[in-house]
């Protein structure tokens, strides 16, 4: 599909395509000077300069344009110019780090769209590329990462019609490889990124912003990959185009780059060649006349100070970083607005301070002083919407709780990290978790050897990999989810909060349904209060798993041997057609009444989606 329009125009898309972005200015001013255009060119006209002008880093001039353009658009009732004259004004507010503003007025856009009437299908399309650009962005900004991915594919596809705009695949590529990267998917993120790179043409401001900001994410993958050389290379990449801008947002990602790399080296163990990083960043501020005091200056000699083996360095650290936190926490409570990764770092670096101190001293009383902090995490989590924060804060807090012991806590907050990781679909981070979950129940005999050992922390941080979560939290390693197997399916129930069953089906012939039976109800009498408060998901008996799912006033419970995620994942979906299935709903809530057990086939449907879900 192609847009009509004046044959010296296309001619200029092509060469901006192309990254030639000076020349295609020129033709364009020579082209101004015709009269009698039509008003299609001249919108197409104005809509080229303006793109030209953001790419060189004319932001003012660009903006402008498009500020009266869309002005007169609106006046004027023409909802495709205006659609088209916003995404102008979006990609200027981008590069003021402000294009989350204009969130309400791209759903405005996405409205507007839908009054169009006899236009041809080819410009309506366009402008619908547009709009899934600009939503999948705003989306991602919200942490609705599946709605975000979806939307950037759906524009993928409609750009690739449209050899005319096909410079803004580089745009959508690199927005879907930061969905990729906030979902955990770095595999497909590290792909999107280098897509993005490789459809990047000319060395203009825009582009470069958008190439150096890749060269980040691609840098933060390789590191939890753990190719240390590689990702160091891409950072460096990043920095050299960072450091070249002189605008405020470019001494943020200055500033983060240069974190990237200390954190990188530290973790090397070259503190030296950390410190050599700081000592550049020094120079970079003065040469700028900027304050020793900036932010990620300060943030990166803290870094230095908690890898010492030195305690007076990581009481410095400590003193630092509490002064981070209660600066970000008075920001916050003035109103101003606030760059997460500015208080998330600090948090999540202390606690890993005192995780160290805890090594060293063996001393527990040092996890009271980690609590406060976790809070505060699961707060900032609640503020900026951020769900795999507060997934992975509730998996820290369970892995605190074993350290002390706490083994009924410690399953609760697995149990609610799974929970919100499963909600917004974050895949990757619910079977980690799952699995974190199983490999407890399987090492409880272990613990429960440690509870009488004195001086065990050591063997208990390693039993709970409290630094291994950490590390993923500070964003130093993959999440590494077990391969997904099929369980062994033993038994299906559904029970009342009595514990009476009112349907109950084994997929295994001549099992011993009594007794496993009994030592069911045994837990379940045990852990009634926990199961109906949803704040357990799985019971361990013997060699078999548990798993729970309340629907009240019923409880659904699926018994299986094997890894516990795809099971639950099936639990989920009978749950939820049991409840949305009429049939099904009000045979179960009669048999409330009436004492009866339901069959497999009374109803039909129950049989039907017992087998569409467990006998796949």
């Amino acid at each position: 599909m192609e847009i009509p329009m004046h044959e010296e125009l296309r001619k200029g898309y092509d060469l901006l395509n192309n990254g030639k972005v000076e020349e295609a200015l020129e033709l364009i001013n020579n082209f101004e000077n015709q009269e009698h255009l039509e008003s299609e060119d001249k919108h197409w006209y104005e809509m080229l300069k303006i793109t030209l002008l953001l790419f060189i880093g004319k932001l003012p001039e660009s903006l402008k344009i498009a500020e009266q353009g869309y002005q007169e658009s609106m006046s004027h009732k023409n909802p495709l110019f205006t659609i088209d004259y916003f995404i102008l004004k979006w990609g200027n507010f981008f590069l003021f780090g402000r294009a989350p503003e204009l969130c309400n007025d791209v759903l405005s856009c996405e409205k507007l769209l839908k009054t169009v009437e006899r236009e041809p299908p080819s410009e309506v399309k366009l402008r619908e590329a547009f709009i899934l650009y600009m939503k999948g962005f705003h989306l991602w900004w919200e942490g609705k990462f599946d709605e975000a991915l979806e939307n950037e594919k759906k524009c993928i596809e409609l750009y690739e019609n449209y050899d005319t705009f096909a410079y803004m695949l580089f745009f959508v590529f690199f927005v879907t490889g930061m969905i990729y990267t906030a979902k955990g998917e770095i595999d497909l993120a590290l792909e999107s990124h280098k897509k993005s790179l490789a459809l990047s043409r000319g060395g203009y401001m825009f582009t470069n912003m958008i190439n150096a900001s890749s060269y980040q994410n691609i840098g933060e993958i390789y590191f939890q990959k753990g190719e240390l050389d590689y990702a160091i290379e891409y950072y460096e990449k990043g920095l050299k185009i960072w450091e070249q801008f002189t605008y405020p947002m470019a001494f943020t990602f200055v500033g983060i780059t240069y974190n990237s790399l200390i954190k990188a080296f530290l973790y090397k163990e070259s503190p030296k060649r950390a410190q050599e990083y700081l000592d550049h960043f020094l120079d970079y501020l003065k040469m700028r006349k900027i304050s020793e005091d900036f932010y990620y200056y300060k943030f990166g000699k803290v870094r230095i100070l908690t890898s010492s083996s030195r305690t007076r360095d990581r009481a410095e650290a400590e003193k630092i970083l509490k002064e981070f936190i209660t600066a970000h926490d008075d920001l916050v409570k003035s109103g101003a607005s606030s760059i997460p990764e500015e208080n998330v770092a600090p948090l999540l670096l202390i606690c890993n301070l005192y995780l160290k101190e805890l090594r060293l001293t063996n001393d527990l009383e040092v996890l009271d002083d980690i609590q406060p902090f976790i809070q505060r995490l699961l707060k900032e989590s609640e503020r900026t919407k951020s769900f795999i924060l507060q997934a992975q804060t509730y998996l820290l807090y369970g892995k605190i709780c074993l350290l002390q012991m706490n083994m009924g806590d410690a399953r609760r907050y697995l149990t609610q990290a799974q929970r919100i990781a499963e909600a917004h679909n974050l895949q990757l981070w619910a079977r980690a978790i799952s699995r974190e979950h199983d490999k407890l129940l399987e090492q409880l005999d272990k613990w429960e050897r440690l509870k009488s050992k004195e001086n065990s922390i050591s063997e208990r941080m390693e039993l709970a990999s409290v630094d291994l979560t950490m590390d993923r939290m500070q964003g130093m390693r993959a999440i590494d989810p077990p391969e997904l197997i099929d369980e062994m399916p033993i038994l299906l129930l559904i029970i009342g909060q009595d514990g009476v069953s009112y349907f109950n089906h084994s997929f295994i012939e001549n099992w011993d349904f009594d007794d496993l039976f009994s030592s069911f109800m045994s837990a379940f009498n045990t852990f009634s209060a926990e199961i109906f408060s949803e704040s357990i998901d799985r019971i361990k008996i013997g060699d078999n798993l548990i798993l729970i799912k309340p629907i009240d006033p019923f409880l659904v419970c699926y018994v299986i041997k094997g890894q516990s995620y795809p099971a639950l994942m099936k639990l989920t979906r009978f749950s939820d057609a049991i409840k949305w299935k009429p049939e099904i709903w009000e045979a179960l809530n009669k048999a409330l009444k009436t004492s009866e057990i339901l069959e497999l086939n009374n109803p039909s449907s129950l049989g039907d989606v017992v087998n569409e879900i467990f006998n796949t």
